[in-house]
């Protein structure tokens, strides 16, 4: 009994040692995946009698599946960007005397700690009328 034992023993063991050597493969780095990004409107306050401005509070996050998130970029015409690492903030935006519409768009994309920016940040069209 005991050499059925032995061998039995050994088999396991061999086994054991195939499947490490066929399972453990060298594999290729992942590329850097890019962030992502949402925006959520908060709230839209009209201010003044003529309410030719609009009070907007926004929010965004970002999440980096193989990092994280150390900024964002905000613009308003999806060209110029300026960096911001907080999370919200509150804007003023004035209608143009003489016009009672406005669309004023809000783009926004997180940065990941390799500097990777958001392909498609999020947006969003806030619609002012006096």
């Amino acid at each position: 009994m005991p050499s059925f034992l032995f061998r039995l023993f050994h088999l396991t063991l061999a086994v054991l040692l195939l499947g490490v050597m066929f399972s453990c493969e060298e594999g290729e780095l992942l590329e850097n995946q890019p962030p992502e990004t949402s925006i959520f409107l908060e709230s839209i306050r009209l201010d003044g009698q003529d309410r030719l401005s609009t009070i907007v509070a926004l929010f965004w996050s970002g999440e980096d599946v193989d990092g994280y998130v150390i900024g964002f970029d905000l613009s308003l015409d999806g060209n110029n960007w300026s960096r911001v690492t907080q999370t919200d903030s509150t804007f003023r935006f004035v209608i143009e005397q003489g016009q009672d519409t406005t669309d004023i768009s809000f783009f926004i994309r997180a940065v990941d700690n390799l500097e990777t920016v958001d392909p498609t940040p999020a947006f969003l069209s806030v619609p002012i009328k006096n």
